[in-house]
């Protein structure tokens, strides 16, 4: 293993980047991986955003803090853009859901994986712009509420690919 410093902190080099595919559904986000018993993981949460509010009445919510705000992921208003390529809060409604699908690991590197519908994954501009909602290879650094305590997580994003849906 070793070791390398990204964005001034030093982080151990993961030696295994793992999948995350998320589907950004207009009611529902469902991502999938594989954990490190190639055994599948299947997680979703609701596709809402509410922001600022430190509780909840959702048990299935969770609460991030990044980018210097908090956000609940799952539980306020319906995040469900059509253009999905141009949706608000794309990154933190990934870093929620790759908590869900591998939620031991708090320093993660993972090749993501999203889907457009037909008609827009046909314009090459909406899968590019999609991809620029992603810094790859830099640190997403931020905290999720597990169980009422708050977890420091480290995310890294290896690649951004976009396939079809359906």
């Amino acid at each position: 293993m070793t070791i390398r410093t990204m964005n001034a902190i030093t982080v151990k080099e993961i030696p295994v980047v793992r999948e995350l595919n998320v589907d950004l559904g207009n009611l529902e986000l469902k991502g999938c991986g594989f954990n490190e018993n190639d055994e599948l993981i299947l997680k979703t949460l609701h596709n809402k955003i509410l922001a600022g509010s430190e509780d909840t009445l959702s048990p299935d919510a969770r609460l991030l803090e990044v980018f210097g705000r908090k956000l609940w992921i799952g539980e306020g208003s319906p995040n469900n853009n059509v253009a999905k390529y141009d949706r608000e809060f794309l990154e933190e409604q990934v870093l929620a859901m790759a908590c869900e699908v591998y939620p031991s690991d708090d320093i993660l590197r993972i090749d993501l994986k999203l889907g457009l519908p037909p008609a827009q994954y046909k314009e090459i501009s909406y899968r590019d712009k999609l991809i620029s909602k992603f810094k790859i290879n830099e640190e997403y650094n931020f905290k999720i509420r597990n169980n009422g305590k708050w977890i420091n997580k480290t995310l890294i994003i290896n690649t951004v690919d976009v396939k079809i849906e359906g």
